[in-house]
């Protein structure tokens, strides 16, 4: 009988989060509603032990737009990298969708700094 192994990043309960180690970096939406400055996701250091703990160690521009990007964490959860960009008319064309909704995380996608 095959051994299950989940993809290190998720827990299939929450009891097996609890065991895992605390996460140490976050990585979060930001956008100026004034549109004055980009948009992308913010990369904030959440490890007490950090000197740089609770601050902005780093930003992947190109959130507000019909582009879908994938962004790579695993060679440096704190420098995530930008490894594609899917074009609207490429969503278009293969899903029928004019614009991405909900951002969600694809099933073997890295989400974690572990």
């Amino acid at each position: 009988m095959a051994t299950w192994k989940p993809d290190p990043s998720f827990y299939p309960s929450p009891r097996m989060a609890m065991k895992a180690p605390p996460e140490t970096v976050a990585y979060v939406a930001s956008f100026d509603p004034k549109r004055k400055s980009p948009d992308g996701i913010a990369v904030v250091d959440v490890d007490p032990k950090s000197k740089t703990y609770a601050t902005i160690i780093d930003t992947v521009p190109g959130l507000r737009s019909s582009r879908i990007h994938i962004i790579d964490t695993k060679p440096n959860a704190r420098k995530p990298k930008i490894v594609k960009v899917i074009e609207p008319a490429e969503l278009a064309e293969r899903a029928g969708y004019t614009r991405p909704s909900t951002p969600s995380p694809m099933r073997g996608s890295r989400r974690s700094s572990r």
